[in-house]
């Protein structure tokens, strides 16, 4: 499709959920159609001022956004929660369509203000994609597209030129930092190669149990 950047397509709304959403950047990517066998992906980077998405259908970029959750207001443990579900409530078409929805895996550190809100929000997104999501810490997607340079702003550039090399045509249109939506690029095509390939190794968890060979849950692998 053809980049319209700043625009919102009144003929796919379901990719344009931040219609009037004050503090965002968007990237829309119209002209989506409809395909047998679709596989859609929603890879999300849990964040406060810079939560970003994609959304891939068959591995074809339909929606790749970034948004600050509290819309410029005082980041507040407190609010985290209202924050994060206000924008899950926002982003439920997305939610519901998705067939897997792959977030990046956040931890707790010395930074107890910023990781606690953090996690607030990795818990919520966990809950409105119940029963269809995994969690994926940051150094898989460095291992799996080598992109360690050893620092943060090396990593950063290197996932960069890896999507630009996956995706020429869409990322060498952007401008502006994108290392936020290339990440997440990386992280929607690791969860639809692993789902539709098999390239890469399970990283799903076995569920259900087995009786006679026979596996009575459902299971990822």
């Amino acid at each position: 499709g053809v980049l319209v950047e700043g625009s919102v397509q009144e003929e796919s709304p379901r990719y344009t959920p931040f219609r009037d959403a004050p503090v965002c950047e968007r990237f829309i990517f119209p002209n989506c159609r409809d395909r047998k066998n679709k596989m859609i992906i929603l890879a999300i980077d849990p964040g406060l001022r810079n939560l970003a998405w994609c959304l891939t259908e068959n591995n074809v970029v339909r929606d790749m956004n970034k948004a600050d959750i509290f819309c410029g207001n005082p980041i507040q443990t407190c609010d985290a929660y209202t924050a994060i579900t206000s924008f899950c409530e926002r982003m439920s078409v997305h939610f519901e369509t998705a067939d897997l929805v792959v977030i990046e895996r956040q931890f707790v550190d010395n930074k107890i203000k910023l990781s606690s809100c953090l996690s607030i929000v990795q818990t919520v997104l966990q809950c409105w994609s119940h029963k269809k999501h995994m969690l994926i810490h940051a150094g898989t997607i460095k291992k799996v597209f080598a992109t360690h340079r050893g620092s943060h702003k090396l990593n950063k550039l290197a996932a960069v030129e890896q999507a630009a090399a996956l995706n020429p045509l869409l990322f060498n249109s952007l401008s502006g930092k994108v290392n936020n939506l290339t990440d997440m690029f990386l992280l929607a095509w690791y969860g639809w190669s692993h789902l539709h390939h098999r390239s890469f190794p399970p990283k799903f968890p076995n569920k259900g149990l087995t009786n006679n060979g026979l596996r009575t849950g459902p299971t990822w692998n």
